[in-house]
């Protein structure tokens, strides 16, 4: 057992060297792209635990797939000197890779050219007589392209997606491997009372990176589709298993887990059903509606939601026009932080189709002009000066 000396040294230790790299100008976590959200939680950090949560069709693996994959590699491309690598396991239990991929062009597509193009549209697949929604050929040209092809390969550099490991201890087991093939343990005697006799045995006391500045991400979207394993026959359980091997990784490893959960059915059936009589607070997601497992929650860092006022026909939202702003506006709030501020809301502009969303002002901040301009990218005319940015 460490002695209390060496817990205080340790942690010590981690405080002194995260300092020293922040004054050289280092990096101790992957910024997200929301300013504001940024001053909540710091990003993408090792050793992390984070459980993301929204109802039905909100857009949770959509801002997963922005926040913790497209913006963390977006970051790693375009500042190479920050030194900072990225590794992503996306467990995919409800797509395939080139489903997956498919959005991740989409975006591509989006951020990087000013170009709509929805998946639907991607993928050519309603059928109108004068072929309206075909994707139109200098789309393709623009995906064939050599920059397109280039931004590919560096991405999946970054990210694997894994579509065909579905129980706890595969997932587990995959994440483990990666990693004790690329670090160490550092050992420590420990003495075991065997038949009455102490023997002194060597076992694992910390492991270390072969490369400190490597970000090992584990993405599982969603828990609820974990399958049962044996020992394992319910689904309450594999969820439950899983969240404690997301811990190992953690606590062990280093690893950030990012957990994609629903939340409960029952509860948005009622809310929707009286929601004239509920004021918004009573609508909004909680720890305590989470879907098929609410224990999991105490295991996380921090657990975030997203709330969406429209569907509830909500006119005002803490100060924000929905009237105006319609689905394409999303609540980003905090449930739960062990290291900082819970209890917190970041309004989002949310453009669904191409998987895109960004920061709002604050609602006192916002004006007419800034509702129009909005209005105008819901309508798909995205400004000659690029996508609009309010941070």
């Amino acid at each position: 057992m460490s002695s209390s000396a060496e817990i205080y040294n340790h942690a010590l230790d981690m405080v002194k060297e995260n300092r020293r790299r922040r004054i050289e100008g280092l990096h101790n976590s992957i910024p997200f792209t929301f300013s504001r959200f940024n001053r909540v939680i710091p990003g993408i950090q090792k050793s992390n635990y984070t459980l993301l949560s929204a109802g039905t069709g909100i857009g949770k693996s959509k801002f997963a797939k922005q926040a913790y994959c497209y913006d963390a590699v977006d970051f790693i491309m375009k500042r190479p000197e920050s030194g900072v690598k990225l590794k992503i396991f996306w467990f995919a239990l409800e797509e395939s890779k080139q489903a997956f991929m498919h959005s991740m062009m989409v975006m591509w597509l989006y951020r990087e050219k000013g170009v709509y193009c929805p998946i639907k549209n991607l993928k050519s697949m309603n059928f109108t007589n004068d072929n309206e929604d075909v994707i139109p050929e200098e789309y393709i040209h623009l995906l064939e392209s050599d920059e397109a092809k280039e931004w590919a390969e560096k991405f999946l550099e970054c990210v694997e997606v894994i579509d065909d490991i579905r129980h706890p201890t595969g997932v587990y087991s995959y994440v483990r491997s990666f990693c004790e093939n690329n670090g160490r343990w550092t050992m420590k005697d420990k003495e075991f009372n065997i038949s009455g006799e102490v023997v002194v045995k060597q076992v694992h006391d910390r492991f270390i990176p072969n490369d400190s500045e490597l970000y090992c991400l584990v993405v599982i979207d969603h828990i609820s589709l974990v399958s049962t394993e044996k020992g394992i026959d319910t689904q309450h359980r594999a969820m439950s298993k899983m969240s404690i091997y997301n811990m190992e990784l953690r606590d062990k490893y280093g690893c950030s887990v990012l957990v994609i959960q629903q939340q409960a059915f029952e509860s948005e059936k009622k809310q929707y059903s009286y929601k004239g009589q509920l004021i918004h607070e009573k609508l909004e997601p909680t720890l305590q509606t989470l879907g098929d497992n609410k224990i999991i929650s105490r295991d996380a860092n921090e657990v975030l939601a997203l709330f969406a006022p429209d569907r509830f026909e909500i006119g005002d939202y803490r100060g924000y026009d929905i009237s105006k702003l319609e689905d394409n506006f999303r609540s980003l709030q905090v449930l739960k932080s062990r290291d900082g501020e819970a209890n917190v809301r970041i309004g989002l502009f949310f453009n669904g189709g191409v998987n895109h969303f960004k920061e709002l002002p604050k609602s006192s901040n916002m004006t007419s002009g800034i509702y129009n301009e909005l209005l105008r990218e819901a309508k798909k005319e995205i400004p000659q000066q690029g996508i609009l940015n309010f941070s």
